[in-house]
């Protein structure tokens, strides 16, 4: 193919992917929106969602050290040194959670479902892969009540604190291995969202209207990350190493606040149009021990440094955060059993994460397992994954909510040949 060939066959790619994309995303997109069911995404941007592909989602969360010819790797962008010449990926996927929230002598149940990413991507050069794709950054969602006595009467004054909202990643991901075991990666993304925090106080007993409160913030910037990931054979077997760098970034803020008096008044104001929201040092470092393509080991460690930004949060102070993931796939296609069953891959793992917030004194963690499994649709790769999870967050001490909580995600993955250059018509 000529160098002009190239050009247009790799613009009807991005084309291609774009009206995919927009067919099947978009008409979701207009009727829901994110959020995360979650009382501690209260604070800050809300709940820092990570969003992984759906094979990392069902190891545990292990994603740095993971590259393959069939999924995109947002969380590495040094991962998708495995595209073959004429690969093309289109994948999407979908998460559902049932969580039980407890406080003291109180608990409740809740459901959620939203989107979790989508993303196309293809090779530009042997050594140059791209990919494109959306996915949720963090999600707010919480619904919360508190009835306080006033002193002298019987009257209370209730409050109910809503929230809901998220930011959204638009992503560019590429990939350079001009080393054959050695590859490196950039990601340029662009961040934009709306939270709103709703506060609505009642007084009971009294003649008094009620009064309403919504602070919107809507986020905006540039966010970067650099990814290296390094892949050696051991005979049959294959060493990953995969690192990953986010040097300290600002998200630009804006305010609107509106007060609201039935039958009374409406109050509008934009108290500080110029603040920012500061995202910290974060680093991770992944390692994957593939064994005759049979067994995926994997192990990721990340660590973000919030204690050094100077973000206000209401009744909470930002600690340092990290995390651990665990994971493995077992795929038993290379032994003798000829059966669908032997091409299916088989994941499990576990995760264990301390949040960046700490209320009241306690460190606030997120700990839990994994299952899940890809199931292989026709004879080009694609498959359909799914991640069956069960974990619990927070704590019971001083009053503070815990959440028990459930997860299925689904996700597919359609695997094509693009770029062929046919001899007959």
């Amino acid at each position: 193919m000529t160098l002009t060939e190239h050009i247009k066959a790799y613009f009807k790619a991005w084309l291609r992917g774009i009206i995919l994309g927009a067919i099947i995303f978009f008409p979701a997109k207009a009727s829901a929106q994110y959020s995360s069911n979650s009382t501690y995404s209260f604070f800050g941007i809300g709940e820092i969602t990570g969003a992984r592909p759906i094979r990392s989602e069902a190891m545990g969360g292990v994603s740095l050290a993971l590259s393959s010819e069939y999924n995109i790797n947002n969380i590495n962008p040094a991962s998708l040194n495995k595209f073959d010449s004429t690969t093309f990926l289109f994948t999407a996927g979908i998460n559902g959670y049932l969580s039980s929230f407890k406080s003291g002598k109180i608990s409740k149940t809740g459901t959620d479902f939203n989107f979790n990413h989508l993303a196309f991507g293809f090779p530009i050069k042997k050594w140059w892969a791209t990919a494109a794709g959306i996915a949720p950054f963090s999600s707010v969602g919480y619904d919360v009540k508190l009835s306080i006595p006033i002193e002298g009467s019987a009257s209370t004054l209730e409050t109910q604190f809503q929230g809901s909202g998220g930011v959204t990643q638009f992503y560019l991901l590429n990939t350079f291995h001009p080393l054959k075991p050695l590859s490196v990666g950039i990601n340029v993304s662009y961040l934009m969202g709306a939270v709103k925090h709703t506060e609505l106080d009642k007084l009971t007993e009294f003649d008094y209207p009620d009064v309403t409160k919504t602070d919107t913030r809507y986020f905006r910037n540039f966010y970067y990350k650099l990814g290296l990931q390094f892949n050696q054979n051991i005979g049959n077997d294959r060493l990953s190493i995969g690192l990953t760098f986010n040097p300290p970034q600002k998200l630009k803020i804006r305010h609107d606040v509106e007060i609201l008096i039935p039958n009374v008044d409406t109050l509008n104001t934009k108290p500080d149009n110029k603040d920012i929201f500061e995202m910290p040092l974060a680093i991770g470092a992944g390692i994957g021990y593939n064994i005759n393509s049979i067994f995926e080991l994997a192990f990721d460690y990340g660590f973000d440094r919030w204690s050094t930004v100077s973000n206000s949060l209401r009744r909470a102070s930002l600690t340092d955060s990290y995390h651990y993931n665990f994971g493995l796939e077992f795929t038993p296609k290379e032994t003798l059993i000829r059966s669908y069953l032997s091409l299916i891959h088989y994941r499990a793992g576990a995760y264990y994460e301390k949040k960046y917030i700490q209320l009241r004194g306690n460190e606030i963690f997120d700990r839990g397992i994994t299952i899940g499994a890809g199931l292989p649709i026709g004879r080009q790769g694609s498959t359909i994954d799914i991640a069956i999870g069960l974990g619990r967050l927070g704590t019971l001490n001083q009053g503070l909510v815990q959440e028990t909580y459930g997860s299925i995600k689904i996700g597919f993955n359609f695997h094509d040949y693009w770029f062929i250059k046919r001899r007959f018509d």
